[in-house]
């Protein structure tokens, strides 16, 4: 199981690397709820690239603000997916 965290956690260095070099055109950071919605809006920008609470490589203290998005709201917004009774 903590292979599987290690992994979990080296996703997010590599998303913050991809971000920082400047290969993801639309973000120059991981997104705040404001950013996150504008993406949302505009499809072509792409997949928004999130940072979740509690990853021990990431320091939180400077944060400014934090949100929860609802597993609903990213299968009808992202997936274009309705039917509620496949959604677990």
């Amino acid at each position: 199981m903590q292979n599987i965290k290690n992994i979990y956690e080296k996703k997010y260095l590599i998303d913050y690397a991809n971000i920082k070099s400047g290969i993801i055109k639309y973000q120059k950071n991981f997104l705040d709820k404001n950013q996150f919605h504008d993406f949302v809006k505009n499809p072509y920008k792409g997949f928004p690239l999130l940072l979740p609470l509690g990853l021990k490589s990431f320091d939180y203290t400077r944060c400014k603000s934090f949100f929860f998005i609802d597993k609903n709201f990213f299968y009808k917004k992202i997936y274009l997916f309705n039917n509620k009774k496949k959604i677990k």
